[in-house]
């Protein structure tokens, strides 16, 4: 008897073996929400929790080393599964899980307060906190980066609390404390900087966790900078590089230092903000670094702003304890980021696009936006207090992707979709084969849906046109999963391409810009509705809150992320 069955190649014999792993990761995800469903109900929950994780990893450990002699690798994908989220369903069978990308094709009006710097506002409320000042700080996108670093100010013996309007505020008095304490620093390396810099001029010793993005990061800098102040960093499971760990402070910082020339520029800006909560002047002379540089400008700003006289002068700055118990108001300047994706609503549907704000004062980052925006046709006008979107003439030239921000990438590849779609123009991006992280197959696929494609000329300049498909997108439902919040923003703009697009995880955007949505549903002529009100975090209990306008599979955020919007 013959053997009829069909033939099964490697490759069809490996997508069955990818199938199954799925379906097996799946299971271990529900298996293990189960596990920690009830982790946060008090400390002992929380305590019976951390063993039994402990565990599952030296489980993983013993079985994956049999495999693989990749012992990062290891332990990064055992942190990895420990994080997936699933999405209910399948996405065929779930249409509710998707959120559909419908803006009015209608030429856009409105003139809003734009969004505040998030970076300069981490800053404020770290060093409110740290001075023990009042503070009132309004325009800020409550994102999770910032509630996540107030939640754990607050831990520190911080008042901060945030309003209705946007506004943060902190009550002053009083000075942190992270001797023996736990602090969730959440998913912001920026965040987490700032926290274990503040505790270095008190003794005492700090344990810092956080989510998957920092227990993935590599601290190894950081680890071996501490030393210059009297601190220890060790990391609590063993081999790993990054969170949890344990900082150990003996309150002993240098009268100088000069920092290592590879320490990343929020570092720097970190350790320099916190030497102003110290009880003693600290000089830091230049590294020769851009970083030390750019650093050190936003640090004068900031201590200008708060009415503090700082000495620098070629290659130092000397940075003295602040007075405490002022009382800040500081203005801030507008969020880069926000407004070019604001102002792209502009260039997507045209009409009138007006932001109320102060443009930044940082020459090199502003002139890349703007740089952005001739480079897409249009131009800003501006005064003290507004800028302006005007039409203006596309430019032939290539623009470099190596001078602009690594965030601004995704809404450049939309900007110049429309361009080929609409305009029949062939724009050109000249990009460094040390950019090349601009992750080509995402930028092709993000194009792809809207109907565009990237195409890569083999000139010495490194010449990348984005130009038109042949083929005309169908009618079809396209679904992306955007790899993060900034190709989510960028694919809403999009939409304005191509109907029946459909982003399948709405809540990543939420987290990082609230509004958002409010925005988005509201046009031609948006507005914002932003958080309610929330109070210091002192008690324990978690709540489940449901987002309505996105999807709701997706959108369940614990209360400790996202307080409930009373106004939807």
């Amino acid at each position: 008897m013959t053997d009829e069955r069909p033939k099964v190649s490697l490759l069809e014999d490996l997508q069955d073996l990818d199938r199954k792993l799925v379906k097996l990761i799946a299971r271990r995800a529900e298996i293990l929400q189960k596990l920690s469903a009830h982790r946060h109900r008090s400390p002992r929950a929380a305590s019976r929790y951390a063993g039994e994780e402990k565990e599952l990893r030296k489980n993983w450990e013993q079985a994956a080393s049999r495999l693989s002699r990749d012992e990062r690798f290891l332990r990064d994908a055992f942190s990895l599964l420990q994080e997936i989220t699933l999405i209910p369903g399948h996405l065929e069978e779930r249409k509710d899980s998707l959120y559909n990308l419908a803006p009015p094709r209608k030429p856009v009006e409105f003139d809003l307060p734009a969004p505040v710097s998030q970076r300069l506002g981490l800053m404020w409320v770290a060093a409110a906190a740290g001075w023990g000042a009042k503070l009132e700080l309004p325009g800020q996108a409550l994102s999770d980066m910032l509630v996540e670093l107030i939640k754990a100010l607050n831990q520190a013996g911080a008042h901060l609390s945030w309003e209705r309007d946007a506004a943060v505020f902190n009550r002053g008095g009083g000075e942190l404390s992270f001797a023996d304490k736990t602090i969730f620093a959440g998913n912001s390396v920026l965040n987490f900087y700032l926290l274990s810099a503040l505790p270095l001029g008190r003794p005492g010793v700090v344990k810092f966790t956080g989510d998957s993005a920092l227990k993935l990061h590599d601290f190894s800098i950081w680890r071996n900078v501490m030393p210059l102040f009297g601190a220890r960093l060790a990391h609590v499971i063993p081999k790993t590089r990054g969170l949890p760990v344990h900082l150990e402070c003996s309150g002993l910082v240098p009268d100088e230092v000069t920092l290592p020339p590879d320490l990343p520029q929020d570092a720097v800006m970190a350790l320099m903000l916190a030497a102003s909560t110290w009880e003693k002047n600290v000089r830091f002379l230049d590294n020769g670094t851009s970083a030390f540089k750019t650093a050190r400008q936003e640090i004068l700003l900031l201590f200008e702003g708060a009415g503090l006289k700082t000495k620098s002068g070629d290659g130092w700055i000397d940075i003295a304890p602040a007075l405490r118990q002022m009382s800040l108001q500081p203005k801030v300047c507008i969020d880069l980021r926000f407004a070019l994706l604001l102002l792209g609503f502009g260039i997507m549907a045209g009409g009138k696009a007006r932001l109320q704000g102060i443009w930044p004062e940082f020459p090199e980052q502003t002139c890349a936006v703007e740089s952005v925006l001739a480079w897409a046709g249009f131009e800003l006008r501006r005064d003290e207090r507004s800028i302006e979107l005007l039409p203006g003439k596309a430019a032939p030239d290539a623009l470099r992707l190596d001078s602009l921000p690594e965030w601004s990438i995704p809404f450049v590849l939309a900007f110049g979709a429309r361009l080929a779609l609409n305009e029949g123009l062939k724009p050109r991006l000249a990009v460094s084969e040390s950019v090349m992280g601009l992750k080509l197959e995402t930028a092709r696929e993000f194009l792809q849906v809207l109907g565009a494609d990237l195409e890569v000329a083999d000139g010495e300049d490194g010449c990348r046109q984005i130009v038109q498909t042949a083929q005309k997108a169908d009618g079809a439902t396209a679904i992306w999963t955007a790899p993060d919040s900034d190709w989510g923003l960028a694919m809403a703009l999009g939409a304005y391409l191509r109907p029946n697009i459909s982003l399948t995880n709405p809540a990543q955007i939420s987290k990082v810009f609230p509004a958002f949505w409010s925005f988005y549903n509201s046009l031609p002529q948006p507005g914002f509705f932003t958080r309610g009100k929330e109070e210091p975090v002192e008690e324990k209990k978690r709540r489940k809150v449901i987002a309505r306008g996105v999807a709701s599979d997706l959108a369940e955020l614990r209360a400790d992320y996202e307080p409930p919007n009373d106004d939807e």
